[in-house]
Parts: C-alpha cells; sequence; structure tokens
C-alpha cells in the first residue's frame, strides 16, 4: 500500500497521493463545503462538486481493500476494550486549550464540534471519519450506570455538537470534572478521509469555576494513558506564537516519546508566526526542537471568523492563499504545510501502525482473554439460589475430596511440586518413622539397656530388696521396678506428640486445600475451616485417648510374642561365648539386636550372673514393648487423623451446615460484592470475545 498512495518515508507526498487517496489537492480549496455550520446557514451545500482527480477510484479500492478492514477492525476492537488495559494503535489529539486543537479537528473532518470557553472536551472522544457516498454520523458509548448496555445515536451532522455535549454530560455530569469514558463518533461523507482520532481534553493551568482543584493533573494523567505505547501516535497541536519547546503538550510528549520518533507537531496559528517560522517547521536549526515524524502548518478558522460566519470553504481559501503569499511559508515544502498534507500524513502513519502492530494486538488480547477466563473458573460463577448453592458446594467438596485422596495415596496426577508439605503420605509416613527414634530417645536410647549404667541400676534395685528374698529370686520385683521406671513411665509423651504432630500437619493442610478450592467463596471457606477444626480436635482427642489405653496397657509385664525367648536366647548365646573367650562379634552373629550388649561388662559371681540374666531379660522386653507400640500407636493415629478424616471430609462438612438450622447455604456462598465483580469479568470475557473475533476475521 505504500508507493504512490502514500508519502514517502520522509513525509513527502507522492504525486499521486498529492491528488489522490483521502487527500485534498489544489483543487480542494475550490470545494463545496462540508461544513454542517454553512449548512445550516444555507440548507444545502455551497458551491460545486469538485472533479475526481485521476486514478483516485482505482487507488480508494485498493485502499478499502487492505487497510480500511483493518481500520475498521480497530475501531470495532477499540469500542469492545474500554476500560481493559491493551494497547490500541490510535492517533491522539493533545494540546493546550488555546492552542487550535478544535479547529484543527474541525478542518480535518469537515464537521462542527463543541466550542466554548471552559474545558469542553471532559471524555476522551473518538473521532472515526469514514469515506462514503452518504453522509451519516452515529455516535456512541457505554451507560455509565449499567456497563453492559451501549447507548448509541444516528445523528445529523449539523446536531453532532449538541449531541456530543448532551453524551458528556450524561458520562461527566454537568459539572467541570473529567471522566475516561469514551464517547465514539464515527462520521461517513464523501471527502472524508479515512481516518481515526483521538481527542482529549486541553490542557490547563488553573481551575476554573467548580472544576476540580486537580484538574491539571486529572487532565495529565488521562493523556498519559491515552500516549503510553510504541503503538500511538502523538499529535501535537501547537500555536507559531509560542515556543515549541516549552509547550505543556510537548513536555508530555517527550516525556513518553523522548526522541520524538511518533509525535506529529501541528502548528496552528500561523498566520501570527514572527520571522524564523520556515527554520522551525523545517527543524533546521540546531537550536530547533525535531520531531522524526515532523510538522505540519494549518492555518484555521479564527474565533472572530467563526463569529463572522467564515465557512471551512472560505477558510481553506484563507489558508491556501495565506501559503502562497507568505514571505516564508511560501518557501516551506509542500509536506510541511496545509491540512491537505496533514490529512495525507496522518492517513499514511496510521496505515503503518495499524500493519506493524496488528499481531502483538492480536497476541494482548489472546492473553487478556485466556487471562480472564482462568480467572471466572477460579470464581466459580455466581450463585442466587439455594439449589445453585447445593450444586456448587457438591462439586467442590467432590474435587476437594479427590485432592486429598490422591495425595494420601501419591497420586502424581495431584502431586504438588510448589508446595511439598501437600505431600500427605510422605510427610505423614517421616513422622510415624519418627515417633520410633523419640520412644527409644525417651526411654534412654537403644544402648542403654545393655549399658554399665543399667547393669548398676539393676544392682542398686537388686541391694534395696535383699532379705525380701533369696539372692537368686530378685528377678520379679526388681524387673518389674526399672521397667516401671526407666521404660513404662516415658512412653506417653512421644505418643501426645505423634498425636499433637499429625493433628497440626493435616490441619496446616486442609486448610491449604480449603482456601485453594473455596478462594471464590471467602465465607464459605472461613466457616468449612471451622467445621474441620473442630472435627480434627474431637479427633485428636480421641486419638489420644486411645493411644494412652494402648500405653497403659504395657504395664502389664506380659507378651506371647515368642520373639521375646528368640531375642534372649540369642543374647544369651552371645554373653556366654564372650564369657568364655570365644571372640565373637556382633558381625559373627549377623544381628544389630546385639550391637548394644558390646558394652556389656560381665561379671563373674553368682550374683552378677544373676542380674546379667535380668539385663538380658529387661533388653529383650523393652524391645518387644517398643516393636509392639511403634506398630500399634502410629497405625491408631493415622487411623483417626487421616483415614476418618479423608473418608468422611464431606459429611463432616455437610453435617456441620445442616446442624445450622437458622443459617442457610446460599448465606455464604452470595457475595453482593462477588456478584458484581464476576459481572464486571464478565463482562470483560464478553467484549474480548467481540474483538478476538473482529481480529480473526483480517
Amino acid at each position: 500500500m505504500r508507493g504512490s498512495m502514500f508519502n514517502n518515508s520522509h513525509g513527502a507526498p507522492t504525486q499521486a497521493g498529492e491528488d489522490g487517496l483521502n487527500g485534498f489537492s489544489e483543487q480542494e480549496y475550490d470545494t463545496a463545503s462540508d461544513d454542517p455550520h454553512d449548512r445550516h446557514k444555507t440548507g444545502h451545500k455551497t458551491g460545486g462538486v469538485r472533479p475526481k482527480p485521476l486514478g483516485q477510484d482505482t487507488m480508494q479500492e485498493a485502499f478499502d481493500a487492505s487497510i480500511r478492514p483493518k481500520l475498521d477492525a480497530i475501531d470495532k476492537v477499540r469500542h469492545h476494550l474500554t476500560g481493559i488495559d491493551i494497547e490500541l494503535p490510535a492517533i491522539v489529539v493533545v494540546g493546550d486549550q488555546s492552542s487550535g486543537k478544535s479547529s484543527v479537528l474541525e478542518s480535518l473532518s469537515g464537521i462542527g464540534l463543541p466550542r466554548g470557553g471552559n474545558l469542553v472536551t471532559r471524555c476522551p472522544l473518538e473521532l472515526a471519519l469514514r469515506r462514503g457516498q452518504k453522509e451519516s454520523a452515529l455516535l456512541s458509548y457505554t451507560d455509565p450506570n449499567d456497563g453492559s448496555k451501549e447507548i448509541s445515536n444516528s445523528i445529523q451532522l449539523v446536531d453532532i455538537p449538541d449531541a456530543v455535549n448532551a453524551a458528556t454530560r450524561h458520562l461527566a455530569g454537568d459539572n467541570s470534572g473529567l471522566v475516561p469514558a469514551l464517547i465514539s463518533l464515527k462520521v461517513t461523507k464523501p471527502e472524508a478521509p479515512d481516518l481515526t482520532l483521538i481527542d482529549l481534553p486541553g490542557i490547563v493551568r488553573n481551575p476554573i469555576g467548580d472544576q476540580p482543584e486537580d484538574i491539571e493533573q486529572q487532565i495529565r494523567d488521562l493523556i498519559h494513558k491515552h500516549i503510553e505505547g510504541e503503538s500511538k501516535v502523538i499529535l501535537c497541536v501547537l500555536p507559531a506564537t509560542a515556543d515549541f519547546a516549552t509547550q505543556e503538550a510537548i513536555k508530555i510528549s517527550r516525556h513518553v516519546d523522548p526522541s520524538g520518533k511518533r509525535t506529529v507537531g501541528v502548528v496552528t496559528k500561523v498566520d501570527l508566526a514572527e520571522p524564523g517560522i520556515k527554520d522551525r517547521l523545517e527543524a533546521t536549526g540546531a537550536d530547533h526542537l525535531r520531531l522524526q515524524l515532523g510538522y505540519v502548518a494549518v492555518r484555521s478558522r479564527t474565533g472572530q471568523e467563526l463569529k463572522d460566519g467564515v465557512s471551512s470553504l472560505q477558510a481553506r481559501g484563507k489558508e491556501a492563499e495565506l501559503f502562497r503569499t507568505h514571505s516564508e511559508l511560501k518557501l516551506v515544502a509542500q509536506e510541511y504545510k496545509g491540512v491537505p498534507a496533514l490529512s495525507r500524513k496522518l492517513v499514511q502513519i496510521q496505515a503503518e501502525r495499524i500493519q506493524s502492530h496488528l499481531p502483538e494486538l492480536q497476541k494482548q488480547v489472546n492473553n487478556k482473554l485466556r487471562a480472564a477466563e482462568r480467572e471466572m473458573h477460579k470464581m466459580q460463577g455466581v450463585i442466587s439460589t439455594e439449589a445453585e448453592a447445593e450444586k456448587c458446594l457438591s462439586g467442590l467438596l467432590e474435587r476437594m475430596h479427590r485432592r486429598v485422596t490422591g495425595l494420601v495415596q501419591a497420586a502424581p496426577e495431584v502431586a504438588d511440586h510448589r508446595d511439598k508439605e501437600l505431600h500427605i503420605a510422605p510427610r505423614v509416613y517421616a513422622m510415624l518413622e519418627n515417633y520410633k527414634s523419640e520412644l527409644w530417645e525417651a526411654i534412654g536410647g537403644r544402648d542403654f539397656f545393655g549399658s554399665n549404667d543399667c547393669h548398676d541400676m539393676l544392682k542398686e534395685h537388686s541391694e534395696e530388696v535383699r532379705g525380701a528374698t533369696l539372692a537368686n529370686f530378685v528377678g520379679d520385683r526388681v524387673f518389674n521396678g526399672i521397667f516401671a521406671e526407666q521404660v513404662y513411665s516415658n512412653l506417653k509423651p512421644s505418643a501426645k506428640d505423634l498425636v499433637q504432630n499429625l493433628h497440626k500437619y493435616m490441619a496446616d493442610v486442609l486448610w491449604k486445600l480449603t482456601e485453594s478450592t473455596f478462594a471464590a467463596f471467602p465465607r464459605l471457606q472461613t466457616a468449612i475451616k471451622a467445621l474441620i477444626q473442630e472435627k480434627l480436635d474431637k479427633l485428636a482427642q480421641e486419638a489420644t485417648a486411645n493411644a494412652m489405653n494402648v500405653v497403659k496397657s504395657e504395664k502389664y509385664v506380659f507378651t506371647n510374642n515368642n520373639g521375646y525367648m528368640k531375642l534372649l536366647n540369642k543374647m544369651k548365646t552371645y554373653v556366654m561365648r564372650k564369657q568364655n573367650g570365644s571372640g565373637d562379634t556382633v558381625t559373627d552373629f549377623e544381628d544389630e539386636d546385639l550391637a548394644n550388649l558390646d558394652v556389656l561388662d560381665v561379671g563373674s559371681g553368682n550374683n552378677e550372673q544373676v542380674l546379667v540374666d535380668l539385663q538380658l531379660s529387661l533388653t529383650a522386653y523393652t524391645q518387644v514393648v517398643v516393636t509392639n507400640l511403634c506398630d500399634s500407636i502410629p497405625k491408631l493415629v493415622r487411623a483417626q487423623l487421616v483415614g476418618k478424616v479423608v473418608k468422611s471430609l464431606s459429611s463432616i462438612i455437610r453435617d456441620g451446615f445442616n446442624s445450622e438450622s437458622d443459617v442457610s447455604l446460599i448465606d455464604f456462598m452470595h457475595d453482593p460484592q462477588r456478584v458484581a465483580a464476576y459481572k464486571q469479568l464478565q463482562d470483560t470475557v464478553d467484549n474480548l470475545k467481540k474483538a478476538h473475533a473482529t481480529l480473526r476475521k483480517l
């Protein structure tokens, strides 16, 4: 689409561009007026019909086939994406309130726009100009009271100023405040350039009347929002009577576009310019402000000319006359002066921006749509009836139950490698394993019972029962006393610790799963946490009581485990061989149960032999007791705090809600703020889908 139809890379119009596509030839200054102000006075167009330049039909057809569909699509997408943070290609008009910004837009469009002494533009205005056989205007905006409703009205061109003012009042109220809501105005005319512009409020310094105190900052923030991003072209309107570099519009644009690579300067009031305007427009001097997209000088109707009824047709004639007769402006290259040159430049820039940024726009819309759909899925829909609440709860409970069951069974499909604490199977196994080491530690350690310390303890206790029985019959009393003191009295704490640790761990896991499963329902989440905590507390109490009963049963010294005698005989054989000096080691027996006997100092007297036999019996029996507890206690505790919870998780929660007769489930799941947030998200998804569908057609 470049070449004969657009300006060259330096902005100079080609011959075809001079007379053709969306441009104004020199004949334009002799054409019929398109200004609705003129029709308002006469009731019809004045003057004749401009002859159609050679080749214009062919170029327009080519433009319509390539760029026009994309331009129309961008306009549709912009409307759909109002309020959504996606960067769209746009030409944004920025300027001081008194810079002549409105006059430039009127000159480009050939329509009248709202005018006034104070801040008139209080909402961004999307002005979409389209070439068409019939004149038409469509004004639309989103209802401020219903984000899903669009207000759209077909209007006469002559009524555009009043219609825009009415829409502004509807959106921004009757005062002088600003709102970011977009007003869209699509104008179709036979001689209009295919161009879309975003007009923003003019920059003001001080509030006037009922304007907010921070009106200047509000305007700056609004401008920044619209001109940020590489796809945006900034159309800076600058009066020729001022130093370009000191203008607020330039300062704001330089903040986001320091090199000026996407800024166009439109210089107004050139009829009042001081000497040197040619050099400033062409930026030939070292001290001149350079913009990579250059400057274009225009002469629009002055305020007095508007009062005097000067038509846009007459204004164009005055502009042409100025550029022919002015001592400096007549020497300025054609691409730097006149509304026709400005129109051609903007059409070319617009086409290039759309072509280059369309793929990125499609990518942004796709990413935003996927993210919004994921967010909607997390919110689980809007609950408005008890039946919907029941159905939703059932689905969420089933999901949570599957997750917990999978984590208990170490199912790979539910593994969460970001938080391995959720992996119930290995974490619980580690706790049960740890119970064994803690139990041995509590009763003195595995080596204690074969140690000299244990032997001395037995000897001390045996001395305290002398005289009550024969020296070789001290076993029962001493054995029972030592077992009660050293073993039994230390069995309870480790069992209680196991219950407490597993209780805390399961509470942490179930709370995390509740938070992730019921994230969309904060009140329901809190209630479910309370129910789970209550049930876990009760089960922990039961587990503790049951574990203590098992421990208490060990107070009675008894076993049917034949492993006791096997181990005892094995140890006796080991001691006997050691006494005989056979030199056998633990390795010879290949049994770690004998490792703690290496420190045993075997005596030779009868009394010592009795104590050795007693010590070996205590060692073997303690091994049996510990083995029994390390099987029964972990199984019991796990069954209570893992098995029962997982099996009855759904009923725990349902029974909890059913017991509250005065509270319905929907009370926990219906949240007006959430409903509003969901509706807003749904609108966003709908609009993103529309934008996505529009872009897919390109």
